[in-house]
């Protein structure tokens, strides 16, 4: 597996992004706000100025192909969530308690 070298710019966006992958990849949380979380890291990214570098175009790339998986993850999570009957959902959100 590559090292990924992350720039001072994509740093802040792993620093979001890690408070909020744990709050994504916690059973317990609703999906659209996650999608929510990750649309703002998203729209952040749109919103910053582009890569000078290669290095930092290449960082750039990985952290939005990460981005990528994990939002793919959250439209997988919708999918079951919402395939469940109240009884099943009941169980899922209680079972960590």
């Amino acid at each position: 597996m590559n090292k990924v070298t992350v720039t001072i710019q994509g740093a802040n966006y792993i620093m979001v992004g890690e408070k909020t992958d744990k709050e994504i990849l916690t059973i317990a949380n609703y999906v659209n706000s996650e999608m929510d979380k990750l649309k703002e890291i998203f729209q952040h990214i749109k919103e910053d100025k582009l890569p000078t570098t290669r290095e930092e175009f290449e960082s750039q790339a990985m952290l939005y192909h990460i981005l990528m998986d994990l939002e793919d993850f959250l439209v997988y999570k919708k999918r079951f969530v919402n395939s469940l009957d109240d009884k099943q959902k009941q169980r899922y959100w209680n079972q960590g308690k």
